[in-house]
């Protein structure tokens, strides 16, 4: 599972590194509990790479095959490429990565998250 902390950012960027190190890529599938924190999603979101991925429930979950108990509003959302890789101010010990359409932030200290959605979703900027 992922959580939302500094260890999921740096665990994450690791395995993109060491994927890209050995020209390769490895899946990484991060899984929540319905309704997934802010601060789960941003901490995933600033460290994720290509072919990781968060989902809702594990693969016991007697819900599985009920795709509402699975699904959030914040995954329908134009999320757009990255426009940068995560970049960490010691200073502030926040964490920082733009997408297409989205702004990311999380502090590593208090282990807060936020995500700006771009002006097509304003009903979930948290």
């Amino acid at each position: 599972g992922c959580s939302g902390n500094n260890e999921t950012i740096t665990m994450l960027r690791d395995l993109t590194a060491r994927a890209t190190a050995m020209g390769t890529q490895f899946n990484y599938n991060c899984h929540s509990k319905p309704g997934v924190p802010n601060s789960t999603l941003a901490a995933f979101l600033i460290g994720a790479g290509k072919g990781h991925y968060i989902g809702i429930g594990g693969w016991n979950d007697p819900t599985y095959n009920k795709l509402d108990t699975h699904w959030q509003p914040e995954f329908d959302l134009p999320l757009g490429d990255p426009a940068s890789e995560g970049e960490y101010s010691p200073a502030t010990a926040t964490w920082t990565r733009r997408f297409q359409s989205a702004l990311v932030t999380f502090n590593a200290k208090t282990n807060v998250g936020a995500i700006q959605w771009g002006s097509a979703s304003p009903g979930l900027n948290r």
